[in-house]
């Protein structure tokens, strides 16, 4: 991983892929999520595929909510929306992703993970790993100060 750019309030950062040159993932970083970009950005790398040739990703984004270890209840099926994204939420969090490979994950207290997954080797598995990874962070419980 490397950072990309900075621009006003926030930080573009980059995951590479295991092969070490494809660039896999950029994401986006604003200071509320900063506490969070280590575990966030080591999760991308470890779910990151073999390879990223910057098409859009071939995972079936329907099934990415159904991987998603988090979702308390799977009987609802999968609402899509018109721009072909899927959504769900629970408690504290919710997540957004689209078959382009951007995901949004947003906190109840303010805080967003954003990125663009790029290659066709995402599939729905390592997509949902992050997703999962991501909802995770958001909802961890905060440490007594």
């Amino acid at each position: 991983m490397r950072r990309y750019a900075r621009s006003s309030d926030f930080v573009r950062a980059s995951v590479r892929s295991r092969n070490g040159r494809d660039r896999a993932a950029l994401l986006t970083l604003r200071p509320e999520a900063y506490p969070l970009a280590p575990a966030w950005l080591d999760a991308i790398a470890q779910a990151a595929p073999e390879t990223a040739d910057h098409r859009h990703p071939s995972a079936a984004m329907s099934s990415v909510r159904l991987l998603t270890r988090m979702t308390p209840d799977h009987r609802n099926g999968t609402p899509r929306q018109l721009d072909g994204s899927v959504g769900w939420s629970m408690p504290g969090a919710s997540a957004r992703v689209w078959p382009d490979g951007r995901i949004e994950l947003r906190s109840t207290t303010g805080a967003e993970l954003a990125g663009q997954l790029e290659g066709s080797e995402w599939d729905s598995w390592k997509v949902a790993a992050v997703a999962d990874a991501g909802l995770r962070l958001l909802c961890a419980p905060k440490p007594a100060t």
